[in-house]
């Protein structure tokens, strides 16, 4: 079972954390930096991360791996104490995720629903709450006879040495050949050229209306280098006349975003007027008017628009790209455990984006801070009617998600909190259930009908009927 797998490993990497604080707090004191992370890439896994000098560094490695090691192999003499600090630790990570409101709110929507295997929040904090010392116990021994697959990356000052001290400290770990994946088949709901829209109730009086706009495929070279490009236009021109012309609303972001498979651009505005309706309407407004403007761009203006992209982005990579880049799922993915001194120099970021194409399978490297790269070449040689033509295509008759977060005053009826996770996860198996079964799409919304409210299911019967 994928989810109870996931919540164990949350639990587990919690105890290993508190287990080896105190012992890895001695090479902290020298600069070492170290974290845990569990179920990196939807995968059932445990990422540790060591980075600091490098006569250091092989010491933090080897006790972090021989004490994860050891905590696994003696998994009895775990605690009661022990196992509900973890409980308590892993429960507060899961409210801090059900708790969020607007744009990180929509956002997270977006990532439910387009990535594979991410589990409910109810499925978890239901398997959390019956775990026991036993059950940890169980499953300690199953991981310890299960074949293991690793995958590493050394960054930094790598000489032969240094590799051989590496591999020497993982030997033990090297059981398997290949790769497990705990992805299910059907797990995410594919766009496939359709628009889909999906209503949430929000926690607070803002109301926070995102449209993603799929361009693509991420192994494709293209597709990424076109949303970086509308991104990056679409940032100036949003902000200006969303935001400061109408005064739609306080915040206006639009940048270029990356899932798993799939890249685009989202939209979002957040307001404490305007109803998530109207925003979307103007969203969709301001896209269509704003592509109609690109047909009348000389070539001179054309050339003008590729030079200010190769000079912000593609030569010297702005700040905002190096901290919240949209490619990377290390940074989406925080550490359940590390160190107290975790910093964000240009090395360790870009050992985290060169890190994230590896556990996705995205072996596009040669970005100057590990980040997506975007050829130069591409850019200066791309022609106005081609860009043209591909922003009406995509923008205007796009293969988009809409999440729209209504604000507590904009909802109907009072609803419970955190209801937004379950309609989420409703909607999302629905969803999926209607893509591998166009053939009897009435009595799926008959079932449908049994476990959620006539607001969302006039939502999904929008699916069937367009």
């Amino acid at each position: 079972m994928p989810t109870k797998t996931d919540v164990m490993l949350d639990l587990l990497s919690n105890i290993i954390g508190n287990t080896l604080r105190h012992e890895l707090y001695k090479v902290e004191e020298l600069g070492v930096e170290w974290s845990i992370c569990p179920n990196l890439n939807y995968q059932n896994s445990l990422s540790f991360n060591v980075s600091g000098l490098k006569d250091f560094i092989q010491d933090a490695l080897k006790l972090l791996l021989d004490g994860t090691l050891s905590i696994i192999e003696m998994v009895t003499t775990i605690s009661n104490t022990e196992l509900r600090r973890a409980r308590t630790q892993v429960r507060h990570c899961y409210d801090e995720f059900g708790d969020v409101s607007g744009l990180k709110q929509v956002l997270s929507v977006s990532y439910y629903l387009l990535e594979p295997a991410i589990h409910s929040l109810d499925e978890r904090i239901e398997i959390l709450e019956v775990v026991d010392i036993c059950t940890i116990q169980k499953f300690c021994n199953h991981l310890k006879n299960s074949h293991k697959y690793l995958k590493v990356l050394v960054s930094g000052f790598v000489d032969e040495e240094c590799v051989q001290q590496t591999y020497r400290a993982l030997k033990l770990l090297l059981t398997g050949s290949q790769p497990f994946k705990s992805l299910v088949q059907n797990e995410s709901i594919s766009l496939g050229g359709r628009s889909l829209s999906f209503k949430i109730p929000s926690p607070n009086t803002s109301t926070t209306t995102m449209i993603f706009c799929e361009l693509g495929n991420k192994t494709d070279p293209i597709a990424v280098m076109m949303s970086y490009v509308i991104g990056f236009l679409l940032a100036t021109a949003a902000d200006r006349e969303l935001r400061m012309e109408k005064c739609l609303g306080y915040y206006v972001d639009a940048a270029p975003q990356m899932f798993s498979t799939s890249v685009g651009i989202r939209l979002a505005i957040t307001s404490s007027v305007h109803s998530s309706t109207c925003l979307e309407q103007h969203i969709r407004v301001f896209l269509k008017e704003w592509s109609t403007r690109l047909s009348s761009y000389t070539a001179q203006e054309f050339d003008t628009i590729k030079n200010n992209f190769t000079v912000s982005y593609v030569d010297s990579p702005r700040d905002s790209t190096l901290t919240d880049p949209p490619s990377c799922p290390v940074y989406r993915v925080p550490h359940t455990q590390g160190s107290s001194n975790i910093g964000e120099g240009k090395n360790t970021k870009r050992h985290r984006h060169n890190w994230g194409k590896i556990v996705t399978g995205n072996y596009h490297f040669g970005g100057k801070f590990g980040e997506e790269e975007v050829s130069r070449d591409k850019v200066i040689n791309l022609e106005s009617s081609y860009f043209i033509e591909f922003v009406k295509d995509k923008l205007l008759l796009p293969s988009a998600l809409t999440v729209l977060g209504e604000s507590s005053k904009e909802c109907k009826i009072n609803l419970p909190k955190r209801s937004w996770l379950r309609r989420s996860f409703d909607f999302k198996k629905h969803t999926r259930c209607y893509q591998e079964s166009e053939s009897s799409p009435l009595s799926s919304i008959v079932q449908f009908n049994e476990v959620i409210n006539d607001d969302v299911l006039s939502d999904v019967y929008g699916l069937y009927t367009d």
